[in-house]
């Protein structure tokens, strides 16, 4: 978190006048009294002001509390009680959220409807944060499904290291193909390549020539 010193004539200009510079909102505003000056009984002295330590996040970011709270308000609005729990990892914000309601709705065949509600929170939250990486898993379907696309990469691959020829696999979306693309990264036999357009793209897992060479030898 962020701070800046503001000095003013009133504790209310002082707080304008952080509001205007920061871009913020001066009733939402965090902040503490560094000094207080006042006039003495005579008149005399220093003119009347106040000095006030702002607090505040870069680019206006919304903190987890916040977040939390704004997701499970959106789900309390479709009657639907959540919980939300929100972890960093690497340059991603996963969002897990877990509840004992009919999920199979909110997640769609496939996953497809997960992914508009992801587009959903990203975009509300990016609309004043940048370009955070938002991942939004339901009932940890995201985390299960990396597990089978880890093995489905690793079977296609050695399908295609066997009869020697590329394999094309069923449309995926960009965090589905990512996995399949990470996994196969380090194998020189095989190399990826996603094919079509849109979201929901293939990918198709080709031999390389190193595998070539290794069946001549």
């Amino acid at each position: 978190m962020l701070s800046k010193d503001y000095e003013a004539k009133t504790e209310k200009e002082a707080l304008k006048k952080a509001g205007e510079e920061l871009k913020l909102n001066e009733n939402d505003l965090k902040y503490e009294i560094l000094e207080k000056q006042k006039k003495n009984l005579l008149g005399f002295g220093k003119p009347e002001s106040i000095k006030i330590r702002v607090y505040y996040r870069e680019n206006n970011e919304t903190d987890p509390e916040s977040k939390i709270k704004i997701i499970e308000q959106l789900f309390d609005m479709i009657n639907i009680n959540a919980d939300v729990s929100i972890t960093k990892e690497n340059d991603r914000t996963i969002i897990n959220i877990f509840s004992n309601d009919n999920m199979g709705l909110l997640i769609g065949k496939n996953g497809k409807t997960l992914e508009a509600i992801q587009t959903l929170i990203s975009n509300f939250f990016n609309k004043n944060e940048g370009n955070e990486r938002i991942i939004v898993d339901i009932n940890s379907y995201r985390k299960q499904k990396e597990h089978k696309l880890v093995d489905l990469a690793l079977k296609a691959a050695a399908d295609v290291k066997k009869k020697k020829r590329p394999r094309l696999l069923e449309p995926m979306n960009p965090f589905e193909r990512r996995i399949i693309h990470m996994t196969l990264k380090e194998d020189r036999e095989v190399e990826t390549a996603s094919e079509g357009e849109g979201n929901f793209r293939k990918i198709k897992i080709s031999p390389t020539i190193i595998n070539y060479n290794n069946e001549a030898e």
